[in-house]
């Protein structure tokens, strides 16, 4: 479940190439009482790159208490403030930490997921160095969509440092660059 009207983006949640503002949209979740806290991963699955997937942005420990995340400017920051917690980013496959809006480089339509990992068995581990090494190590050819191959590592890393995934939820937002 998430808070984006008509799931539609905001001109301020777009990269500023495409004159937006890179603010994170609003979104919520609907709570998992198991959880000891939650990740979010951002990723644009029709990239123009040869694993064909993008990070847009990784979070990797927010707490349990949440299920929702404001509209707010995130780049450039390790850890993010909602109210009085804390929340580690990772960095995004620009190599800058936080946020970066939608931004194809084409006119073509492009699917953005939002996946929100509900994860049990202790303290956040961080993710992002496992998952960029994926990401450049992959191409878009076989079986499995590059959605699915990032849900699958993501999953992979998660249980090799002792952690379970115990729901998934996801929601997809298409964008399309506006002809000149």
């Amino acid at each position: 479940m998430n808070n984006i009207a008509n799931k539609k983006w905001s001109p301020e949640n777009l990269c500023q190439n495409h004159g937006g503002l890179n603010k994170s949209p609003q979104i919520s979740w609907a709570t998992v009482e198991e959880a000891d806290y939650y990740s979010l991963v951002l990723v644009d699955i029709d990239a123009v790159n040869p694993s064909g997937v993008y990070l847009h942005w990784v979070l990797t420990d927010i707490p349990k208490a949440l299920n929702e995340l404001p509209e707010m400017n995130s780049q450039n920051k390790a850890v993010i403030k909602v109210g009085d917690m804390d929340i580690r980013q990772s960095s995004n496959s620009t190599g800058e930490y936080g946020y970066l809006g939608p931004c194809p480089p084409d006119d073509k339509e492009h699917r953005y997921y939002f996946l929100i990992f509900s994860i049990k068995n202790g303290e956040p581990a961080n993710i992002y160095q496992n998952l960029k090494n994926f990401i450049k190590t992959q191409n878009n050819s076989g079986n499995k969509s590059g959605l699915d191959k990032v849900k699958q590592k993501i999953e992979e890393i998660y249980t090799s440092k002792g952690k379970t995934i115990i729901k998934i939820h996801q929601f997809a937002m298409p964008y399309r660059k506006e002809k000149s």
